[in-house]
């Protein structure tokens, strides 16, 4: 211990010596010669009267000419005066050592500007707008809310907000405190034609990362040539690359090899499980009543689940929160409809209604009074959206919305009544946590019921069937910093199925049952330098089937061979499935990219039908289970994608390759209604499809539309089936051309044109057939599934909108819309059947069995009226 003291006395002693030494040479007292001069000379000056030496790095600044207070100073003052403090002093073995100081860096604090981006003049939020800094050359771009945040270090910024149609605002600030930037842009007009161009610059189509996505605006939707003149959100797809329809005038679609049961249809994030009006002529859609339209084919976002093909993400309008308004429209198909939007409490909250019916039946109702036996015929349809919203604070918003619609179709003349509806329902809470953390809490009713009615028939039925969900999610968006967004949440589901039920023959009817859907989903957006952006994502999926219900056994050859009962709340099966997402932009430079996607999706739910048409009004919805095995698509899309012409004119090109498990197909004549043992009339196998996909699509100028050209194949492969041969699937259309274009020719004119070509579709049609007992027709010998093809389809249609110049000074307006549906009168098949010649030349003595082109829709005229306050 007396060593380690005397040790560390002696190491003292040592330093105190140290400082003593560079003290007295620091303290030394010199007299110069001149007080003006430069460093270089002043040094080597004190260097020479001091006796010793200076050692400096050559980035001490030493031509600099400085002025002294006085001849005579310390080393040190002397040195203080020639570098202001900026050079620290070492003495070392008689020599003086200096070093520039480093000077600590200030700390540039992180600051987060958010808020919401709305339309001026009626204040709904505009999901996708985007918010850019200039300086930091980032941006980000709102949330389906309209909701932003963008974290930067303090400082001055520039930014620019932005949305496609609308005039871009740009505002200087200065970040030293955290900011709340509410932004109203205004929509453009037609006399902006400058400043719509320079509103396109963000070049999202490019930059973003979205891949196989589309967004559709009402006014796009209304520009387009409907059958009836009523603009329809699915026959708008229908016209993108990728979709496809079987059928005339259907609503009904195919994607990319995908069912038509595999579509996710969201209206207010509440699921639509038929989308259709009037036989599926019509959608369940009032453009009227209508925000934003998603459309996602590949590239699905982890929050989205449940389907297997595509998402639909349909946005109702909120109401204006400035002004009443208006609007009522007339046309042959679509029938009367009418919106009104109002403010609840100015700049605070808002309402729209939008009712929508036909008007046919009471045509009918006068012609029963001329022929009592169409007394009591009902043709009609209606639907009804509403939606309210109410802002309490800067941190909580609250929605309410609901959709309710019906088809009624009774003819008593026939015998015949078949009625089908949705009802849905969303609650909905906005809460941001903070100025980085946002959230949205939905609370979801959906509905879809049809019901068949011949009671009178010699086998009399009233057949219904439903399916009923509960849905809450939680989703909660992170705005980490301007390079890093992180999105995460869950929802869960409560199924109830009641795949059939027949009133007059409670043996047919086809067992209830209910189930569980949960999912939980991150996804992580980040960019990476300049040029690449990634989204790397995972969502996991649980599904459990609940009693009450009956569950069949079947043998190897789907013969019932047992029947469990399962008590109600009974959990008696169970599937999950991981289901990763990724998407990574490549950014080549401001007008070009290239894109990868990869997503797994993962159905539990089947759509069953036993037409092969896009619409019936039968479809069952039945959940996987112990016979059932969920459907799992895996799918792969690149594309390249670029600007021209100052970002008025995107072109991409996309191919894709989906692989399809657990694929449902129907055994050879099944009949999926009325029957007990539905799953026994099931098979199960793979399909796989792929293509490739170009878009044109022009945004500005009095021209703008689109035109797409696709090259695709959909193939399936089920056992028991076809021989266990592969076999095109009914939707598999290897091309389709569609264009779509609108014309501004004046103020008052707007001229709007669709062409749509695509390859017939498959159909099954016997190869030979043979006589048996004397029958007129031969009976067919069928060798092949969907061996043959309908006539290839394509089709015409016209519209034309006048807009009087009177509507200037009316306080109401009035436009005439003209419309040309199949303007060149092509009779497209909607199916073929074989069987005798029914032409109008054929021979009754000599019948000949032919193969018969059923056609639906000739040339149809029609005009409408848009009413406006």
């Amino acid at each position: 211990m007396l060593k380690k003291i005397k040790s560390l006395s002696f190491f003292f002693l040592i330093a105190a010596n140290s400082i003593q030494a560079q003290d007295a040479i620091l303290d030394q007292e010199i007299t110069l010669d001149k007080i003006t001069g430069t460093t270089a000379g002043f040094l080597t000056e004190i260097s020479e009267k001091g006796g010793f030496t200076f050692t400096y790095s050559n980035q001490i600044p030493l031509e600099k000419r400085v002025t002294l207070r006085g001849k005579k100073q310390s080393v040190r003052s002397l040195l203080d005066q020639l570098f202001a403090g900026k050079v620290e002093y070492l003495v070392s073995n008689n020599k003086i050592i200096l070093t520039l100081k480093i000077p600590l860096k200030k700390v540039r604090k992180n600051f987060t500007i958010n808020g919401y981006i709305r339309d001026e003049s009626s204040g709904e939020v505009l999901f996708g707008a985007t918010v850019f800094a200039e300086e930091l050359s980032t941006g980000i771009a709102a949330n389906a809310y309209g909701f932003y945040s963008i974290t930067m270090p303090e400082g001055n910024y520039t930014l620019s907000f932005s949305f496609i149609g609308y005039q871009t605002q740009t505002l200087k600030i200065e970040l030293k405190a955290d900011l709340t930037i509410d932004i109203a842009l205004k929509a453009l007009t037609t006399e902006l034609e400058e400043i719509e161009i320079a509103a396109e610059s963000e070049e999202k189509n490019v930059g973003s990362l979205e891949i196989s996505t589309h967004k559709l605006s009402p006014e796009t939707i209304d520009n387009m040539p409907a059958l009836g003149g009523s603009p329809d959100i699915i026959k708008s797809l229908q016209a993108l690359p990728g979709v496809t329809t079987l059928g005339e005038g259907s609503t009904g679609f195919f994607v990319r090899g995908g069912g038509r049961g595999e579509n996710l249809i969201l209206l207010d994030e509440a699921p639509i499980y038929n989308p259709s009006h009037l036989l599926g002529f019509v959608s369940v859609f009032n453009t009227d009543a209508i925000n934003n339209v998603t459309f996602y084919k590949g590239g699905i976002p982890a929050r989205y689940g449940g389907r297997g093909s595509s998402i639909l993400d349909i946005r109702m309008k909120e109401g204006s929160t400035k002004k009443f308004g208006a609007m009522a429209a007339l046309s042959p198909l679509g029938g009367g409809k009418m919106t009104l939007e109002a403010p609840i409490r100015q700049g605070k909250g808002s309402f729209i209604v939008s009712g929508r019916r036909t008007y046919i039946d009471p045509i009918f109702w006068l012609a029963s009074r001329i022929q009592p036996e169409i007394e009591g015929t009902r043709l009609f349809f209606y639907d009804f959206n509403a939606k309210a919203n109410y802002t309490f604070d800067d941190k909580n918003k609250l929605f309410v919305s609901g959709y309710f619609g019906r088809d009624v179709n009774r003819l008593p003349i026939l015998d015949f009544d078949i009625r089908w509806g949705n009802q849905t329902g969303t609650l909905r809470w906005n809460h941001i946590f903070n100025n980085k953390l946002f959230s949205n809490f939905t609370l979801i009713y959906s509905s879809y019921n049809y019901k068949l009615d011949i009671p009178s028939a010699e086998l009399p039925f009233g057949w219904e069937s439903r399916i009923r969900d509960i849905n809450f999610n939680a989703d909660f968006t992170l705005f980490a910093n301007p390079t890093t967004t992180l999105n995460f949440g869950l929802n869960i589901i409560h199924h109830h199925f009641d795949p059939g039920s027949n009133r007059f023959d409670p043996q047919l009817d086809v067992p209830n049952s209910n189930a569980l859907e949960h999912g939980a989903f991150l996804s992580l957006e980040k960019e990476i330098g300049n040029s690449v952006l990634l989204e790397l994502g995972m969502r996991w999926s649980l599904f459990q089937n609940i009693g009450k219900t009956t569950l069949f056994k079947f043998d190897n050859n789907f013969l019932p061979t047992d029947t469990i009962n399962y008590q109600a709340g009974r959990f008696y099966n169970s599937y999950h499935q991981p289901e990763p997402r990724l998407s990574i932009r490549f950014l080549m430079d401001n007008n070009q990219s290239f894109k990868v996607s990869y997503n797994r999706m993962v159905q539990y739910l089947h759509m069953l039908a036993n037409s092969s048409l896009s619409f019936t009004a039968f479809d069952v919805w039945y959940p996987s289970g112990p016979n059932i095995e969920p459907l799992i698509v895996d799918q792969l899309a690149f594309g390249y994608f670029k600007n021209f012409s100052n970002n008025r004119v995107e072109v991409s090109l996309e191919g894709y390759y989906k692989n399809i498990d657990n694929q449902i197909d129907y055994k050879d004549f099944a009949q999926v209604t009325f029957n007990p043992l539905l799953e026994g009339e099931l098979r199960r196998g793979r399909a796989w499809s792929y293509g490739l996909e170009f878009f044109l699509k022009k945004k500005a100028g009095k021209l703008t539309g689109w035109l797409s050209y696709t090259w695709s194949r959909a193939i399936h492969k089920v056992p028991g089936i076809n021989d266990n041969r592969s076999f095109p699937a009914i939707y598999d259309q290897p091309h389709k051309i569609a264009t779509t274009a609108s014309y501004q020719l004046s103020k008052k004119l707007t001229l709007g044109a669709n062409w749509t070509y695509n390859t017939g579709a498959p159909i099954t049609l016997p190869t030979e057939g043979y006589d048996y007992g004397g029958s007129t027709v031969p009976v067919p010998i069928y060798t092949s599934r969907n061996d043959s093809r309908l006539p290839d389809y394509h089709r015409l249609d016209l519209s034309l909108k006048l807009n009087p110049r009177k509507n200037e000074s009316r306080k109401i307006k009035i436009e005439y819309v003209f419309t040309v549906y199949n303007a060149y009168n092509r009779l497209n098949a909607l199916s073929v059947y074989v069987g005798e010649d029914l032409a109008a030349d054929a021979n009754p003595q000599n019948p000949r069995t032919v193969a018969n082109k059923i056609t639906l829709l000739p040339i149809l005229p029609t005009i409408s009226f848009l009413f406006k306050l």
